[in-house]
């Protein structure tokens, strides 16, 4: 009860700032960590407080039958419009990567951005006309810029050249009431699960993952269960094949939250995950193992498990590795731990202790995500002092070249009245 009432004294708080309405902005077609948690800040906003919640997304988007169900208004997303069709003053909450999806708008309207990017951003590909460093700057002085764990804030901070304060908005998740008992899965059999979106910024810590397993020396079948689904699916398909006479694999692709509770229950003794992912076994009390991400294949039997972690921090790129200095553990003693000396339901518990400190509970968090909504003080008008254009994706480069050498960049602008 504590917690729902400051959530409306929250909320009250930044009504008192002419604020009536929260909207998160993530068109989307696929599921991740980022939409299911921006999906339950509006259930819980919605449910907790009086503010009018809306939700920007794709029609036909994963989450337009879940929010019609919890009463939250769906804005459709239209790549082709210019403007957006709310009217009422509101605060916008996107990703630190979407301001260029934002359509024309009320000045007025507040913006925060969440960075919970892990990998590095081509910041260079999002901006076209060189407006990052400003973007950035303005976000600092602001107060708009918000991170979900040590790795994403590093990222950032080792991206632009400066540190940015460190506040964090962690990623929760509810608890599920379903949870191991502690048991091994089959005695005579090793069942782990891979859970995560299958794309390029991700395979690779899915295939060290792989590559450790193979090389563990066990009597035991060996299982590899892959929920998630993605644009690299095939090649990860083309990848397990390579060790189809060491380990069965069992490709789940996407689940929904009841069907995803039952099966990790039933089927899975570890958990090699990142993000929110990892979050899904911890909070299920199953040993939660976090992985290294890179671009590049991964050379390394090295994981953390999640309550060996710090500043909420679920997943650290293998270049910020030595930066992080968590307790890392080597995959042969952690299978070990498991399969040989029965500590399954051990090291369950203290992921799931861990998990219930750091990151149970969307009431908390979405307490938490209102208070730096309520001190950003950074609006649309702002924004447009440093994008020159929006929504952004409407303008178009030209180059002109010599011989293959660029000699200078042309921008043309579309509006409803064609090209400017």
């Amino acid at each position: 009860m504590k917690r729902e009432l400051e959530l409306q004294k929250l909320a009250d708080e930044i009504k008192g700032q002419g604020f009536k309405a929260i909207c998160f902005w993530l068109p989307s077609y696929g599921v991740g960590g980022g939409v299911l948690a921006f999906y339950r800040f509006a259930v819980c906003l919605r449910e907790k407080t009086d503010l009018n919640v809306y939700y920007v997304d794709y029609e036909g988007g994963y989450l337009q039958e879940m929010l019609h169900d919890a009463g939250i208004s769906l804005i459709p997303y239209r790549d082709e419009d210019y403007a957006f069709s709310l009217q009422e003053k509101c605060v916008i909450i996107t990703n630190s990567t979407r301001p260029i999806l934002l359509q024309q708008m009320r000045p007025d309207n507040k913006l925060l951005f969440w960075h919970w990017d892990t990998a590095p951003c081509a910041w260079e590909l999002v901006f076209l006309q060189n407006e990052a460093e400003n973007y950035f700057q303005l976000c600092m002085e602001k107060g708009a810029m918000v991170f979900h764990d040590w790795s994403s804030w590093d990222i950032l901070s080792q991206n632009v050249g400066f540190e940015f304060k460190k506040a964090f908005l962690p990623v929760y998740i509810d608890p599920h009431g379903a949870e191991t008992d502690g048991g091994l899965i089959c005695e005579i059999e090793m069942h782990l699960t891979w859970l995560g979106r299958l794309v390029p910024d991700k395979i690779y810590s899915l295939f060290y993952v792989i590559e450790n397993l193979a090389q563990y020396p066990t009597e035991r079948k060996k299982v590899f269960h892959i929920i998630g689904d993605g644009r690299s699916r095939k090649e990860v398909e083309r990848y397990c094949a390579r060790f189809g006479s060491k380990i069965v694999f069992d490709f789940r692709g996407t689940m929904d939250i009841e069907e995803l509770d039952e099966f990790l229950v039933e089927n899975s003794d570890v958990l090699f995950a990142m993000g929110t992912s990892v979050l899904e076994g911890a909070a299920r009390k199953i040993p939660a193992a976090v992985v290294l991400l890179g671009t590049a294949p991964i050379r390394s039997d090295e994981f953390f498990w999640i309550f060996d972690s710090k500043e909420y921090c679920c997943g650290v790129l293998t270049t910020q590795k030595k930066r992080f200095g968590a307790e890392y553990s080597h995959f042969r003693d952690m299978m070990d731990d498991i399969f040989e000396y029965g500590m399954k339901k051990e090291l369950g518990e203290r992921c799931f202790q861990y998990y219930e400190k750091h990151h149970s509970g969307v009431g908390y968090t979405a307490g938490c995500l209102l208070e730096v909504a309520k001190n950003s003080s950074m609006t649309m008008g702002d924004l447009q002092t440093c994008i020159r254009y929006v929504p952004y994706h409407h303008i178009k480069l030209m180059q002109r070249t010599f011989f293959g050498r660029r000699l200078s960049d042309k921008v043309i602008f579309e509006t409803d009245g064609g090209e400017t």
